[in-house]
């Protein structure tokens, strides 16, 4: 068992996700050092709504994480672990959430005329078109008609990549791996500036 332990902390995935969830993980042995139990244990709150001040009524504000009330988001990401989690991070936020797992699909999503996204959050390191691309084509194929909120995921938010994410017309940038909290503000930051 202490092996699947060892296993199971090297696995950055199950970190990133006990660090989203406010959780820990320990390993007790019993007495003779016979058996071991690997224990997991995370946190949950129950947190009360109320109206962000100066917001539409559409914008709640929960005391820290906000709820957006139904925002329509198309997520972006091709690796399917970091899709799943952050699927399940746009949902506890209040947001409705497809999903795609490349820019190629995401440039469909939008292909049968006006689309009801309000938001895209896309990964920067995709396969084939990277996120910088994707956010290039959404602003050309949409030109003054309709152009979405963008929020990229990057593994870094240097000078570097915010300086692209601006020229390819991206509103928002969150470094990865993402948590609740910073979604939250980011989504928050970008809805009430654009």
């Amino acid at each position: 068992m202490c092996n699947l332990y060892i296993l199971l902390l090297a696995d950055l995935r199950l970190y990133v996700v006990l660090q989203m969830m406010n959780g820990n993980i320990w390993s007790v042995s019993d007495p003779e050092g016979l058996r071991e139990t690997v224990m997991l244990a995370l946190q949950f709150q129950v947190q009360h709504v109320t109206p962000v001040s100066g917001a539409s009524s559409d914008l709640y504000r929960l005391s820290p994480i906000p709820n957006f009330n139904g925002l329509h988001v198309l997520l972006v990401d091709g690796d399917d672990t970091n899709r799943a989690v952050t699927h399940k991070l746009l949902e506890k936020l209040g947001c409705r959430v497809f999903s795609v797992s490349s820019g190629i699909q995401c440039m469909t999503s939008f292909a049968g005329g006006e689309s009801s996204f309000q938001l895209v959050l896309l990964d920067l390191t995709m396969h084939t078109m990277d996120g910088f691309e994707v956010a290039l084509a959404i602003r050309k194929f949409r030109s003054n008609s309709w152009p979405p909120l963008i929020v990229a995921l990057a593994a870094s938010s240097d000078d570097n990549v915010r300086d692209r994410c601006q020229r390819s017309g991206i509103n928002g940038l969150l470094q990865k791996p993402v948590t609740l909290a910073a979604l939250g503000d980011e989504l928050y930051r970008v809805l009430q500036h654009n």
